[in-house]
């Protein structure tokens, strides 16, 4: 069954696109505020959209309900493209990326950056969520293709131009010294090329042995 044919990949899409309309609704600002993140040449904070606990919850399903299903069509060998599949995936993604969030608080209070850090997170957060706004209607069109090789090839594209992006605005805030070099370094192999690596490999297995 090929990604197009099977039934519950377009109500995961509707219901994708629903989180994604509800928590702007619950938190305006969401998007736009992400959107200045990406455009402004300095790096501070942002007033943040209204704090909306359905709204986080729902803006973070979108992100991971996106991500997960780019990672599944990219691992995709063919055969069955099955629901359980995907929520095994849709796991992994949100383990590393609770992992990640704890790792970030630990370097926060054990590092003498905790601002920077602050600062580091959320542009993550707002960069993230513009990735998957724009990954989204690629999604639509991805499925219809139904190729796995097309989907890792603008997975890829999509998260170089990503990360390009987030090491400018880090560097910005963590090159002052010498020692800010050492900080970025480790913080950009630990905490952003590893997990990417391990999400796209736990997915990959996910969908040999499944």
């Amino acid at each position: 069954m090929s990604p197009v044919s099977a039934p519950w990949c377009a109500w995961m899409l509707l219901g994708l696109l629903i989180c994604g309309v509800l928590s702007e609704w619950l938190q305006p600002g969401v998007v736009s505020s992400s959107f200045s993140s990406l455009l402004s040449r300095a790096e501070r904070t942002y007033k943040a959209a209204p704090n909306n606990f359905f709204g986080q919850l729902l803006i973070t399903l979108f992100r991971v309900g996106c991500l997960s299903l780019a990672l599944y069509l990219a691992v995709w060998q063919g055969g069955a493209f099955d629901m359980r599949t995907f929520f095994v995936i849709a796991a992994v993604v949100l383990c590393v990326l609770l992992i990640k969030m704890l790792c970030y608080l630990f370097l926060k209070y054990v590092l003498a950056i905790s601002a920077q850090f602050t600062i580091a997170t959320e542009h993550y957060s707002n960069l993230f969520t513009l990735a998957m706004v724009f990954l989204y209607p690629v999604l639509l069109f991805l499925f219809y293709v139904g190729s796995s090789t097309i989907c890792l090839y603008v997975l890829c594209v999509l998260a170089a131009l990503f990360l390009i992006v987030w090491l400018i605005k880090s560097a910005r805030l963590f090159i002052i010294s010498p020692m800010g070099i050492l900080y970025f370094l480790l913080y950009i192999a630990t905490l952003e090329v590893l997990p990417m690596g391990g999400m796209y490999y736990l997915s990959a297995k996910t969908v040999l042995y499944l």
